[in-house]
């Protein structure tokens, strides 16, 4: 998986909506609740990603059962 930054303005709008429920459940949360969570979510575009604004590259493994079979 890759982590990195990106305007808000280039997420497709189709998306955008679901990212800023991503962050009013995790402000609400932690606010009511004490809560504390990560913010994940997924999101498209059509601009490309500069290799600068990488922040960084996370291992990504799945070990499934059926795999191992």
């Amino acid at each position: 998986m890759v982590k990195f930054k990106i305007p808000f303005s280039n997420i497709k709008s189709y998306d955008q909506d679901s990212i800023i429920f991503q962050f009013v459940a995790y402000f609400a949360g932690k606010y009511f609740w004490n809560y504390n969570c990560e913010i994940h979510f997924d999101g498209n575009t059509d601009k490309a990603i500069p290799a600068g604004d990488i922040v960084e590259l996370i291992p990504y493994t799945v070990d499934r059962y059926y795999f191992n079979e």
